[in-house]
């Protein structure tokens, strides 16, 4: 029995990792364009670029001659050119040397990724202008920024708010530039981005909301900015930050395809053909709050579709329990967290929701360093369901987003949150928990009660 694994980042690491383990006498065969950074994790990116770390690939847990000792065949610097589904092969060239190569399986398992959303922004093309999707890309921008001031980051989601603070944080002047709706806008609600906004303006940053860049004209040492509406503005650099796209071509024609170009799953992590799985960036996955498939695009759903696909690849065994966007965003002095559906999306997709706005300290008064939170519960009023939690703090609250997470993927109602049993402790809590009050509060405005 022979699997061949399409891409050996996150997802198809963990598919394999998960083959070796459950089927140990399977032969493994892997196809990647690269032959280093295979794991390479995208907080690399600002942890380097904030002198953390000395170089962004300290963040990688696999190399290419780990391989080897794993009795895995790995075909690197090879493209897959073509899967010929009928006669279960695929069709490869290697980038360095030419050599052409047909493999067969009996599975096979895609897991290619995403890339880039390019902007069609006349003036895109400068070499003043970066991308930072890859481990190289970053490199050549920690080169590329030396002796400048200003940058202007396009794209305002998680990665450009988080290189936005760590450029500020090295003495840059910061431009955010958000296309569509508020920063954050795929993550949280507008009202609950205000807070990230103010955070960012009160760091001197200009942001622009609902601007779309028309094209970059290069001045000297200088990049002159010109907006659809005629605005211009003067920066020295720009990161594009604005998405990416499922690199799904591979499969055109052999399986269901979805309009955003997404590989179509089912709970299994199987395509329309029988014989081929797919994983990680280039699948829809679950979206639990909303029962809809959509974009999630992060290592932690790459990794755990990878180990699905691992284990189902002798035929399905353990279902996808879906996914609840959970995200975490740090800034350094500051964390933004978001699990679960925000009320914008569970309103389009036709889901009651209401949701309660609290503000609290994490800590008793006696405590010093008590810290705070601001937090948006989102809710059905009708079933008292949870559907989703946002959070900006000052703290580290993974756990509790982690917790809520599970809450959500399993229909937790809001009397299990405000009546459970919470830990209190005073160096981690308050008598009263706010996790505790936050659901207590949504209680009463269900019910019509004013708290006292």
């Amino acid at each position: 029995m022979k699997t061949i694994i399409i891409g050996s980042s996150h997802a198809g690491l963990a598919a394999m990792r998960r083959i070796l383990t459950r089927y140990p006498k399977m032969e493994i065969t892997v196809f990647d364009r690269r032959s280093e950074h295979l794991s390479y994790i995208g907080a690399g990116a600002h942890m380097f670029l904030n002198d953390e770390i000395s170089s962004p690939t300290e963040t990688e847990y696999f190399f290419a001659e780990d391989y080897a000792a794993l009795d895995v065949t790995a075909h690197l610097n090879t493209n897959v050119m073509k899967i010929d589904a009928a006669n279960k092969t695929v069709h490869a060239r290697n980038l360095v040397t030419g050599e052409q190569i047909v493999e067969s399986y009996d599975k096979l398992i895609v897991g290619t990724g995403s890339y880039p959303k390019i902007p069609s922004i006349s003036g895109i093309d400068s070499d003043r202008v970066s991308l930072l999707k890859s481990a190289n890309d970053v490199l050549g921008l920690a080169e590329k920024m030396t002796g400048k001031k200003r940058v202007t980051i396009l794209g305002g989601g998680m990665i450009g708010l988080e290189t936005a603070r760590v450029l500020i944080r090295q003495g840059f002047k910061v431009d955010i530039v958000q296309a569509r709706g508020h920063l954050a806008n795929s993550y949280v609600d507008a009202d609950f981005a205000q807070k990230i906004q103010e955070y960012f303006e009160a760091l001197g940053v200009r942001v622009y909301l609902n601007e779309v860049i028309e094209r970059i004209n290069e001045n000297d040492d200088e990049l002159e900015i010109t907006t659809q509406d005629g605005e211009t503005f003067l920066t020295e650099h720009v990161v594009v930050s604005v998405g990416v796209r499922p690199n799904s071509s591979l499969l055109n024609k052999i399986a269901q395809i979805g309009a955003k170009g997404e590989i179509i799953v089912d709970d299994y992590m199987y395509t329309s053909d029988e014989n081929i799985l797919a994983i990680g960036d280039a699948v829809g996955t679950f979206f639990t709050p909303v029962e809809q498939y959509g974009q999630i695009n992060h290592a932690a759903a790459a990794i755990s579709q990878g180990l699905l696909a691992g284990a189902n690849v002798m035929g399905p065994l353990y279902k996808n329990p879906g996914s609840q966007a959970t995200y975490t965003l740090n800034l350094g002095d500051r964390f933004l967290y978001r699990t679960g559906a925000t009320e914008e999306e569970a309103i389009a997709a036709n889901i009651p929701a209401d949701s309660i706005r609290y503000a609290t300290a994490l800590l008793p008064p006696f405590m010093h360093d008590a810290g705070f939170v601001e937090s948006k519960l989102i809710f059905n009023p009708q079933t008292t369901e949870i559907l989703g939690l946002q959070l900006f703090s000052d703290s580290n609250l993974h756990d509790v987003v982690d917790m809520m997470s599970m809450g959500v993927n399993n229909k937790m109602k809001l009397s299990e949150l405000a009546f459970g049993d919470l830990s209190f402790e005073p160096h981690f809590s308050l008598p009263y928990s706010w996790l505790s009050e936050l659901a207590l509060q949504a209680l009463d405005k269900i019910e019509g009660y004013s708290q006292k």
